[in-house]
């Protein structure tokens, strides 16, 4: 390949104009970028259609922002072990993009928001759809209906989404951080199962609701920390949208709700439209709280 088909300043790629470089190019290239290239500068191959495959040596240590934009014939990339950075929106659009491998040499930090976006639906490296780097998800590439995050990941980025299609998902207890934007394409999504329990999707404030479940999930198996406790006593309010049953197990540990909190909170579940746990309150509060003092259930 002629290196005059490349831009090169000061060891940057600036940009590419060599074969397949038109964005509706007909002939198809295999390029091999040259050597003593340091950095791929931003939208140096921008929407270079003809290109199938490139070759990234040893060496190169930053991929810019959209440096490999709407590359729509894009198959595969080699990333060098040198690699430290991967820029916003990198690769995004790459709709072909199927034969990678992140090397470990590039932080999840330094992979800017979006970098993999609309790729291929099943990267080799990558099945299902989950792009996993060091445990944690930077990118979702599937459309299927029911989704699993598998158990390796330990954190979602904000900027990833799930696809229209998702009608259910499920979140695995070994996830320590995401946010409620991950559902935001989602239109069709009826179901989230996280911690084993099931997410009131109109429950506001998704960050606390995850917490929320990871704390019921500790407390429930007798593997809470202070803190734990802590959190739910200062958020009993979000209890109220727990399922009945484990709503039920921490209702009847006594911890959580006093005669002065308890009518505030049937009043909380009756807005929430949380029927059930309001029914369960009422009943803790006709069995514990009404009594007069002698001792006597004023209801019976």
């Amino acid at each position: 390949m002629n290196t005059q088909d490349f831009i090169i300043e000061n060891h940057v790629l600036k940009k590419y104009q060599g074969k397949g470089s038109g964005v509706v190019s007909k002939e198809r290239v295999n390029i091999s970028i040259p050597q003593g290239v340091t950095e791929i500068g931003r939208s140096a191959f921008l929407c270079c259609g003809g290109i199938e495959s490139v070759e990234i040596p040893d060496g190169v240590v930053s991929i810019g922002e959209s440096a490999f934009y709407a590359c729509e014939n894009l198959k595969s990339i080699t990333l060098p072990e040198s690699l430290r950075k991967i820029e916003l929106c990198a690769f995004d659009q790459c709709r072909k993009l199927k034969y990678f491998q992140i090397p470990d040499s590039v932080s999840p930090e330094n992979i800017g928001w979006n970098a993999f976006r609309a790729i291929s639906s099943s990267p080799e490296s990558y099945p299902d759809g989950c792009m996993i780097h060091q445990n944690i998800l930077i990118q979702y590439t599937g459309n299927v209906r029911e989704i699993t995050i598998p158990p390796e990941v330990r954190e979602i980025r904000n900027d990833v989404r799930l696809c229209h299609m998702a009608e259910s998902v499920v979140i695995p207890e070994t996830v320590e951080k995401m946010t409620m934007r991950l559902f935001e394409d989602s239109e069709n999504l009826k179901c989230v199962s996280i911690c084993g329990m099931k997410v009131n999707l109109k429950m506001p404030g998704f960050q606390s609701a995850f917490a929320l479940f990871r704390a019921v999930r500790n407390f429930m198996n007798h593997q809470e920390k202070p803190q734990d406790l802590q959190f739910l006593k200062e958020n009993s309010e979000l209890l109220l949208w727990l399922e009945a049953q484990p709503f039920q197990k921490l209702l009847n540990t006594g911890e959580f709700f006093t005669p002065e909190t308890i009518d505030t909170a049937i009043l909380k579940a009756n807005q929430y439209q949380c029927y059930e746990n309001q029914m369960l309150l009422t009943d803790y509060k006709y069995q514990h709280f009404d009594f007069n003092q002698t001792g006597e259930n004023l209801k019976l």
